[in-house]
């Protein structure tokens, strides 16, 4: 199945914001190119398997104001919204966010 494809079978009825599809579609695409590598080098012990839930969010996804960061679920319609200032493992003088 190309990318394209799944892309459009897993959006069906899909209401949250579409990068969420597009980074899980990425992160396997990536996780088995990965497992690949290894056991052509015939180093793979067994078939790939998603270790952790995690995702990576375009900074068009984010809003980060005032040590409150904000972030998309639904487009203009749900957020999930996280008061940074609350956890003091954060430095004091934090006043953004930058993208890698």
């Amino acid at each position: 199945m190309t990318e394209k494809r799944l892309r459009g079978e897993l959006l069906r009825g899909w209401r949250y914001s579409k990068h969420y599809v597009d980074s899980a579609i990425n992160s396997v695409i990536e996780l088995v190119k990965g497992w690949i590598t290894l056991y052509d080098k015939g180093r793979a012990e067994r078939p790939p398997e998603l270790s952790r839930r995690t995702i990576y969010i375009k900074n068009t996804l984010f809003i980060f104001r005032n040590g409150v960061l904000k972030i998309s679920i639904e487009p203009n319609r749900r957020y999930l919204v996280v008061y940074l200032s609350k956890y003091p493992w954060i430095s004091k003088d934090f006043d953004g966010l930058h993208s890698t």
